[in-house]
């Protein structure tokens, strides 16, 4: 598996006001682009060709992925939903087969590395991330019922009848991505009373290959996942990326222009960036990221997992 599409052309319209003036990929997740984090993954874990689709205000993707090289840019050239840009960059790269990323999703580098392990193993016809619903309304999702690690069905919104939400990270072999290129999109598979938007939609696809009698594979995220559909989702997306990243260190990363007084009671791992003062009496319970020239002082007392 080497090619990976991410698609950001959407306008996000449930993210207003924020998406007024920039994608939602583009929504800072501790202090840079969520689509910044998403390229450096896909880079970490070496795949050789990159896309990226854009659309509304695409420019600003372009300038939040200046540093990057080594990947294509796709503009959709009519906002009609994931299917359709799929079937762009398709029509334009004739793929093979590919993961596809939604440009509003933050996950982690290990949870897409399992996805395309498993995916090469047994050479699945396709492959799908979930998240266990838990506490969350299904009727807020793209949902999938799922038994022994397989999705026996795709609903959009419903109101029961599923056990996860569907992330928008999907492996797709060569032979499932003919269902998007000739499949009807709309997403029809609703439950009664329910109006879709009348726009393609990758799920749907999905949920065509189910019912000619394909396997699609289903593996549950094990990092945590945020889908930034709703403003409150950036807080979130904002947590889980942390208590991601201080899971992964196993020293502090402090630049050499912040100071730390010797009389500060630190009890957590540190993130502090260019010129950050921590101040004599105070205290922090937990880990802590610091932004640039900020100043912690008069013993303040910070708690768990904070930025």
């Amino acid at each position: 598996m080497n090619s990976v599409v991410i698609l950001d052309a959407g306008r996000g319209t449930k993210m207003w006001p924020f998406t007024e003036t920039q994608p939602r990929a583009c929504l800072p997740i501790s202090g840079e682009p969520l689509i910044a984090h998403t390229l450096s993954m896909v880079q970490e874990l070496g795949f050789k060709s990159i896309r990226v689709v854009v659309g509304h205000l695409e420019e600003q993707v372009r300038w939040a992925l200046r540093s990057f090289s080594n990947m294509k840019y796709n503009t959709q050239s009519n906002l009609n939903g994931t299917a359709d840009a799929l079937k762009e960059v398709y029509e334009h790269n004739e793929l093979e087969e590919c993961v596809v990323i939604y440009g509003d999703t933050l996950i982690s580098v290990s949870d897409l590395e399992i996805l395309v392990n498993a995916h090469g193993n047994i050479q699945a016809f396709a492959m799908t991330l979930v998240k266990p619903l838990r506490d969350e309304r299904p009727v807020d999702w793209l949902c999938a019922k799922v038994e022994d690690s397989m999705a026996l069905k795709i609903l959009g919104h419903p109101r029961s009848g599923v056990t996860h939400q569907l992330t928008g990270i999907v492996a797709l072999s060569k032979e499932a991505l003919n269902y998007v290129i000739l499949g009807p999109g709309i997403m029809n598979s609703v439950q009664v009373g329910q109006m879709p938007p009348l726009q393609s939609e990758l799920t749907q696809c999905l949920q065509n290959v189910i019912s000619t009698g394909q396997r699609i594979h289903a593996i549950s995220v094990q990092d945590g996942l945020t889908d930034i559909d709703k403003p409150w989702h950036l807080l979130e997306a904002n947590q889980e990326y942390l208590k991601y990243a201080f899971s992964r260190m196993k020293t502090d990363d402090i630049t050499s222009s912040s100071h730390i007084s010797s009389k500060a009671d630190i009890r957590g791992k540190l993130i502090l960036g260019e010129n950050v003062y921590i101040g004599s009496g105070v205290r922090i319970n937990g880990d802590l990221m610091v932004g640039d020239n900020t100043v912690i002082d008069n013993g303040i007392i910070i708690g768990n997992a904070a930025a």
